[in-house]
């Protein structure tokens, strides 16, 4: 990889070495992993000088006005209303024309250019984004004018269509013929991914919009999102335009050890990975069989050189996990085949290898994920000190397909030593009193607290496990998982268990009782309140004793946003001032919660009745079926009844073949519609 330009030794200034330092920070930092794992054959691309752009400096007036305005319209409260604030936002508008190219490449003006991208009106936004277009590629790979670039194509590409068409498009054409250039770079390849991700209609929530090392990137994904979560209508126009984009990139390389260089590269290789998600949208197969061999061929060395950089570096195993979501089955199925069957086991020891596996379970079929776990069956207990998310992942596939159920509850909680599988895997839980957030093990409580609730659904057998071990930790750590951010859905997801009985419910109920309004006022603990509602449905008196604790604390609950909702969830107005009506309600839902339960038996009784017998009795029902749809028309012949009943039950050589073996007919019968066809259209 080149080096920076710069002076050596003593000639260089520390200033200058600051200034240095923060232009090539972020590059440095997402090359580093790449960089330590060059001996695979692959030669990584080289990076794009970046160019000098300067249009002014802001005096210190500006600065001091534009921060002011920055930090006004970042809080909430600060106008009296919405037309106060409209008319202040058209004023801080109004200030800044003509200035739009130096606010944006200022930190402090770039966030004011996001805030008033979000909160003013199109045509504003229009008129910004015409202001970047004559330097447009060099906005796009300056460090804060690149995020201004993104907010306007976010905010144009889920505007009126016609009123922005041209101005998307002239966008799309300036990339297209620059494309070589900012695929490369650290800044630039962001903005590609969004304008890609525009013009495709994907859904502008996806984790190809920003990175995860960017505390700004973060920020920006919370401004308004309400339009980011679903797929957008989107001109056929535009589709064209990103698959035009998408076959430029791909026909740009010479060689296919270029493409897939370019494929793993840390910062070129999401591109890749989103053009894979795109081609996807209309079956296609453009991208895969660019990078891998068709599907009917064999491997070969260099496509296995390729297959082993992806299944152990990180930047080339999120390109794999793409490629298996979101690409025909046929090539899924062909690099499972050639590739990991014979080598789950070493991939399961591998960091990476575990998000491979845990993709491949979701996409293959019944057939093959049944063969994954059976592979990885005498090492799955050891996941549970070792690889929690893996672990999570096989007991859902075993659960999905019904394999080994029984048998892994029982290896799990024999791994536990004795002890409860919530102290095995929160060893916390058992060393201290108190309970307080970490970043550096929020990772790994997040897939403990994940592989807990899921263990919980598993068997009513491990669900009855986890409640035991929340009723042996004591009441105050109880109040403390309550309110913290992840321990929290461990209660939450016994509350709403299907296995949970009345008698547990109570006891553990009783473990919160006295602070239910102060759980209602936090913001983790009133999603534990509000479970508690669905959890004491058979219990009225119960849910009686909670409204009493809200009532007490509503001064303190109505001044809380959570506290709003809680109040708002258990209907507690109607519960201070129409009491009769809110106890009818309760016993209502108490008495269609026991019908339903009712039905639920039945109707499982009556499905094991109807299996024994399509089992056990089908060749004595389809002899007595036969008898009875036969005897009206012997009768009609002059044949006696018990002649009939007797010609009958002696088969005859073409019946003997159609019934010779019923019971393995049906058996196939079912495995072909049931478990192969329903299980495996499901994903984890």
């Amino acid at each position: 990889m080149p080096r920076e330009n710069k002076k050596r030794g003593r000639r260089i200034k520390k200033d200058e070495v600051k200034v240095v330092e923060d232009v090539y920070e972020s590059q440095d930092q997402s090359m580093d992993q790449f960089n330590e794992s060059q001996d695979d054959g692959f030669i990584p691309f080289e990076e794009q000088q970046k160019s000098n752009i300067f249009f002014g400096v802001l005096t210190p007036d500006e600065t001091e006005y534009f921060s002011r305005a920055e930090s006004l319209l970042s809080l909430k409260g600060n106008f009296d209303s919405a037309d106060e604030k409209a008319l202040f936002l058209q004023s801080v508008i109004a200030e800044i024309k003509g200035k739009e190219l130096k606010l944006a490449c200022d930190q402090i003006g770039s966030k004011l250019i996001e805030r008033i991208i979000v909160s003013s009106t199109l045509d504003d936004s229009i008129h910004i984004l015409e202001a970047f277009l004559p330097h447009l590629i060099d906005l796009s790979q300056h460090h804060y004018a690149s995020h201004c670039l993104e907010a306007l194509l976010i905010k144009c590409g889920t505007a009126g269509i016609s009123e922005v068409n041209d101005t998307i498009l002239n966008v799309a054409n300036e990339f297209q013929s620059n494309v070589s250039k900012l695929i490369v770079d650290p800044y630039s390849s962001h903005s590609l991914r969004v304008l890609l991700l525009v013009l495709s209609g994907e859904p502008l929530s996806s984790d190809a919009l920003r990175s995860k090392r960017s505390s700004k990137a973060r920020a920006m994904t919370n401004l308004n999102t309400s339009f980011q979560n679903d797929p957008r209508e989107v001109p056929e126009e535009w589709k064209t335009t990103a698959k035009d984009i998408i076959n430029t990139i791909l026909n740009m390389y010479d060689t296919i050890s270029d493409l897939r260089s370019a494929a793993i590269n840390p910062i070129s290789g999401p591109v890749f990975q989103l053009a894979v998600q795109i081609d996807s949208q209309s079956n296609g197969t453009v991208v895969v069989n660019k990078l891998f061999k068709p599907a009917y061929e064999e491997k070969d060395d260099k496509e296995k050189a390729f297959m082993e950089y992806l299944l152990s570096d990180p930047a080339g195993s999120r390109l794999f996990e793409s490629v298996l979501e979101f690409a025909p089955y046929k090539f899924k199925l062909r690099l499972y085949k050639l590739y990991c069957r014979d080598r789950l086991k070493l991939l399961s020891g591998r960091e990476v290898g575990g998000f491979i596996i845990e993709k491949l379970m979701s996409a293959l079929r019944y057939k093959d994920r049944v063969e994954i776990l059976d592979e990885l069956w005498p090492s799955i207990p050891s996941y549970l000190k070792t690889n929690l998310r893996l672990l999570r992942a096989c007991v859902v596939t075993s659960k999905m397909c019904n394999h080994h159920v029984d048998q892994l509850t029982a290896e799990l909680l024999d791994q536990c030593d004795g002890k409860n599988m919530l102290v095995t895997v929160l060893p916390i839980l058992a060393i201290s009193s108190s309970l307080h957030e970490d970043r550096s093990t929020r990772l790994e409580e997040m897939n403990a607290v994940l592989f807990l609730t899921e263990f919980s659904k598993f068997t009513q057998k491990a669900f009855d496990h986890i409640v035991d071990g929340l009723l042996e930790i004591k009441t105050e750590l109880c109040m403390e998982m309550c309110k913290h951010n992840s321990y929290a859905r461990i209660w939450e997801s016994v509350f709403e268990n299907q296995w949970l009985t009345p008698i547990q419910a109570r006891k553990l109920i009783n473990r919160l009782f006295g602070n239910f309004g102060q759980l209602a006022t936090d913001k983790t603990g009133s999603f534990v309140v509000d479970s508690c509602f669905k959890a004491t449905k058979g219990l009225v008196n119960y849910k009686e004793r909670i409204a009493k604790e809200l009532v007490a604390n509503e001064s303190s609950i109505r001044e809380s946003v959570s506290g709003r909702n809680v109040w708002k969830n258990w209907d507690m107005d109607n519960y201070m001032f129409h009491y009769s009506d809110w106890m009818t309600r309760m016993r209502e839902m108490q008495e269609k919660k026991v019908k339903r339960k009712q039905e639920f038996n039945e109707d499982r009784e009556s499905h094991k009745a109807v299996r024994h017998n399509r089992h056990d009795g089908v060749r004595n029902d389809t002899v007595k079926i036969v008898e009875h749809r036969k005897e009206p028309e012997m009768e009609n012949s002059g044949v006696k009844p018990e002649t009939a009943a007797n010609i009958e039950k002696e088969p005859t050589e073409k019946s003997k073949k159609r019934t010779a073996n019923p019971e393995k007919k049906l058996h196939s019968k079912r495995n072909y519609k049931q478990e192969f066809a329903d299980v495996s259209g499901m994903t984890i």
